[in-house]
Formats: structure tokens, C-alpha cells, sequence
């Protein structure tokens, strides 16, 4: 799904047990024949992902935890899967689920299948967007934010997705949740970070009011995302942090991965884009505000507490490399340790502004 393959990765490799893996999803979807072939799907930081391929050349995605020991409540599959079942009959562009298998004992921890959806995707985490070609950056840009604003138009009640989170109180649970992930992280982390107990003393007591709940993403971002060769979102991917919150907290968390950049100006911020021909911040805004109904006033809290928040995902992502708990292949962790202390940098700078 990341549309990144990896051909040279041994497969089906860690986290999948054949052949019972293969029979379960032969028994469990409608059009897959044995035997399958697996190849492994590279890019992301977290669950391990794989793409299959059956006897007709039909494909699919098999999505499950990645191996070792796991935070309370971090990848759960099930979970993803009820998001996905509730937001594919809509226009939200998103990969079918095709079966759940909630029993460990198949392959060691629950997994689902979905569709393979034919796009690219633009970027990794903490990576260069790729060049694209000038005739359809502009479209990229504005079609990310048309797919979230329809998102973020769903009513959770109507499409079974009402009991996905708590319908109050979503920056301050969310605040909570990662400062929580942080401290947890942090003595296999071993990284000096005082500026995020600072930054989440400072956001708990700034909260904003906040509207209706809607269903958030909660990781919306280019690398997250499928697009086609004209520019249009195929697919939203990565479900596994999705809830029920605040839309403006997860647009914003959308703006801080628009440009990869770090700024120390407002206009910089509002000026930021991957490059030439990509549409600026500030239009993904106006664009954002036109099609949800929303207005961003408080766009320098919500980049403040975005900035705290992917700070403490990417914190947590290194610890459990650290440890042990490996989630993709190849990465590098001197890099990662200098994004996640360029992140913290940024969070006090956005604080800042509050």
C-alpha cells in the first residue's frame, strides 16, 4: 500500500506463518486462489505490511502488528479494520477491507486483508518528497485536502463509527496520550527532550474550544497517502491511530508534513510547500476552509500541538527500534534521532507564537 516494493526483502520474512497464513486467507476472502506470492511493502515506520499475489495475478495487502513487545493500545488491527468498514462505503478514497483474522494464534497477531490500490506514494517519513511532474503539483496538494475535508464531513453515527472515540475533550486526550507515549519511550529513547514536558505544560493550559467530533486520520500525511499519475488521491492508508476528534487539529497535522522545511517565521509557516509548482500552505487553507465549512483561527495552537504530537510518535518509533520491536527494514536511526531533535526545536518555536 505504501507503493513502495522491495523485491530483495526475503518474504514472506517476519510476522507470517505459512502455510497456515496462506489457507486462512484463501478460506476467508472470495476471489483468492493459492498458491500466493508475497512481497514485502517498504516505507512505512510502524506495522508490517505485505502485498499478495494469487494464482490469477489478483493482489492484495495483508496489514498486521509488527513483532515483540508493544505499547498499551499501539497496533491494533481490529480496530483499523472497523474504520475501514465504516468509511469505504462512502467517498472517502480508501482501500476495501477484504476479511479480519482476530485470532493470534494464525500468524501471532490479528490481521486483515484489504484491496491492492494501483498509485504512488509522493514521500516517506522524514524524506524528500519525489519530483513530480509540474503539470499536476498543484493538483496534489488541492486533492489531498478535498479527500480530507470529505473525511471530516462524515457524521461517525451514520457510517457505524460513533463508538470509535469519545466525542469531547480531543486535544487534551490526545496531549495526554502522547506525552504518555513519550515518557514511556523515553529511557530506551535515551534522547535529552525537555522542551516536550515544557510544550505539553504550556498546550494543556492553551486548549481551544472545539466543535463537533469527526472522525481524524490522525497521521494524515503525504507518505499515508496514494495518489494517481494525474494527482488524485487513491487511497488513504495507515488507519491506525484514526479516531473520533477535533478536524482542525488533523488538518493542521496535514500542514506541518505539507513541506518538510522547518520554520521560524509565520510567513515562512504560510509560505511552506515541497517545491516549485506545489501549492503554498496558505492555499491549502483557504482550500480547506472553503470545502469543510471551517475556520482555522487558531492555526498557531493546532501547529503547536502538532508539532509536539509527531514529535512524540517519531520518539516513540525510535524507542521501539531501540529496543528491538522492529516495524519496517532500513532505516536509519542517526537520521531518525536528528528529525525527532529538529522536531523538538520546532515545538518550542510554535509554542512560542501561542
Amino acid at each position: 500500500m505504501t507503493g513502495l516494493e522491495n523485491p530483495d526483502t526475503p518474504v514472506p520474512g517476519e510476522g507470517i506463518r505459512l502455510p497456515e497464513t496462506d489457507e486462512w486467507i484463501a478460506a476467508n476472502t472470495e476471489a483468492l486462489e493459492l498458491p500466493f506470492k508475497w512481497t514485502r511493502l517498504t516505507g512505512g515506520t510502524s506495522n508490517l505490511t505485505y502485498a499478495i499475489e494469487d494464482a490469477q495475478g489478483r493482489r492484495a495487502v495483508v496489514r498486521r502488528p509488527p513483532t515483540g513487545k508493544l505499547l498499551p493500545k499501539a497496533h491494533d488491527m481490529v480496530r483499523e479494520h472497523k474504520i475501514l468498514v465504516g468509511v469505504a462505503p462512502t467517498r472517502v478514497p480508501v482501500a476495501q477491507p477484504l476479511a479480519l483474522c482476530s485470532d493470534p494464534e494464525v500468524t501471532g497477531a490479528p490481521f486483515y486483508v484489504m484491496e491492492f490500490c494501483e498509485g504512488m506514494s509522493i514521500s516517506e517519513p522524514m524524506t524528500p518528497f519525489r519530483d513530480m511532474p509540474a503539470d499536476i503539483r498543484p493538483r496534489i496538494g488541492a486533492s489531498m485536502v478535498e479527500a480530507l475535508a470529505t473525511l471530516h464531513a462524515l457524521e461517525p453515527e451514520k457510517v457505524g463509527l460513533a463508538e470509535l472515540g469519545r466525542p469531547d475533550g480531543y486535544v487534551a486526550r490526545q496531549l495526554n496520550r502522547w506525552y504518555d507515549s513519550f515518557q514511556r519511550s523515553n529511557e530506551v529513547a535515551d534522547l535529552d527532550l525537555p522542551q516536550i514536558a515544557e510544550a505539553f505544560e504550556a498546550l494543556s493550559a492553551r486548549i481551544p474550544d472545539q466543535g463537533p467530533a469527526r472522525i481524524c486520520h490522525g497521521d494524515y500525511a503525504p507518505h499515508n497517502l496514494l495518489i494517481s499519475d494525474v494527482g488524485e488521491v487513491v487511497a488513504i492508508t495507515d488507519w491506525e491511530i484514526g479516531t473520533l476528534g477535533d478536524p482542525l487539529a488533523d488538518f493542521t497535522y496535514f500542514l506541518l508534513a505539507w513541506s518538510r522545511e522547518e520554520t521560524r517565521s509565520p510567513q515562512a509557516f504560510l509560505d511552506g510547500s515541497p517545491g516549485d509548482g506545489y501549492l503554498p500552505r496558505s492555499e491549502l487553507i483557504d482550500l480547506y476552509e472553503e470545502r469543510s465549512g471551517r475556520k482555522l483561527d487558531e492555526l498557531w495552537f493546532y501547529a503547536a500541538f502538532n508539532t509536539f504530537k509527531s514529535c512524540c510518535i517519531m520518539h516513540g518509533v525510535y524507542g521501539r527500534f531501540r529496543g528491538g520491536v522492529r516495524g519496517t527494514q532500513g532505516l536509519d536511526l542517526g537520521v531518525m534521532r536528528k528529525w525527532i531533535e529538529s522536531r523538538a526545536e520546532a515545538t518550542t518555536w510554535a509554542v512560542g507564537l501561542l
